[in-house]
């Protein structure tokens, strides 16, 4: 899409095109346009994503404690509305890509919030009188959540970065085409920053989903690095029974080749490079 949309201080959320630039040339001194202007938010407008697929179709939250679905086709007002839907000010949003009914939102509450837009419908929704909106709280950052990210790779996972140092990253039990199957659950713990998360990739190639780089803010204890890493597979594939029985397998063949006496193993052998591996 050659669509951009914006939120700033001014309460307001504009969708820009990029085809609109070489006209705004045609004149001199003339300036690029917003096409459209979402007007229903209160105060800062602090983040706004396009619902993937469709640029006619944006999110976006504020320091008003509102969530506010548009619809460029429909015009300039909001087409659901969740208010109050966290304690403080709502820092981030993201739609997920797979699956896009479900939107995430990180709060200075420090807490992440899932939600269904199947469960808003269209109009004004108070999420006191609608707390089937919020399918599931995550609970675990101790300071402001400052972004959240959906995996491009699948529909279970999203990661979470706040004012600590710690990335976090989550499984939500959402299946592509069905509702959350199980509890969601805190899956694994970036650690490796010595300052801060101020933001994050999470790797789009499937042949590498669980590769990531983080940037960290500067501080007096070090950080201002950029790190380049992936979780093991002793994290992500657990559920893998031929992974798990793989690593039972060699871990079985490792014991029985440390209990000979002569140092060598009958039957298969296994290399510590195929375990330090997996």
């Amino acid at each position: 899409s050659m669509k951009v949309v914006s939120g700033g201080s001014d309460a307001k959320v504009l969708c820009w095109s990029v085809e609109d630039y070489q006209t705004s040339l045609e004149t001199k001194g003339k300036r690029l346009q917003a096409r459209t202007r979402f007007v229903g938010h209160t105060d800062n407008v602090e983040d706004c994503v396009f619902k993937p697929g469709n640029s006619d179709v944006c999110c976006s939250v504020g320091d008003d404690k509102l969530i506010l679905i548009w619809d460029a086709r429909v015009g300039e007002n909001y087409v659901s509305k969740v208010s109050n839907a966290h304690k403080d000010d709502i820092n981030c949003c993201s739609i997920n890509k797979i699956n896009p009914n479900y939107v995430l939102t990180g709060s200075s509450d420090t807490t992440i919030k899932l939600l269904d837009l199947r469960k808003l419908g269209s109009g004004h929704i108070n999420i006191m009188e609608d707390a089937s909106a919020i399918v599931h709280v995550f609970e675990h950052h101790t300071t402001s959540v400052l972004n959240v990210k959906w995996s491009p790779n699948d529909s279970r996972y999203f990661s979470s970065t706040s004012e600590e140092i710690p990335l976090c990253i989550w499984d939500t039990k959402i299946k592509n085409d069905t509702d959350i199957i199980g509890e969601p659950e805190l899956l694994f713990r970036h650690m490796g920053h010595k300052a801060p998360v101020v933001d994050f990739a999470w790797n789009s190639n499937i042949e590498e989903p669980w590769l990531f780089t983080t940037v960290s803010d500067s501080s007096d204890q070090g950080g201002g690095t950029m790190q380049v890493w992936r979780i093991s597979d002793f994290v992500t594939q657990v559920e893998n029974e031929e992974f798990t029985n793989r690593v039972y397998e060699l871990a079985c063949l490792s014991e029985f080749g440390k209990s000979n006496k002569n140092g060598t193993k009958s039957g298969k052998s296994v290399d510590s490079d195929e375990v330090s591996q997996l």
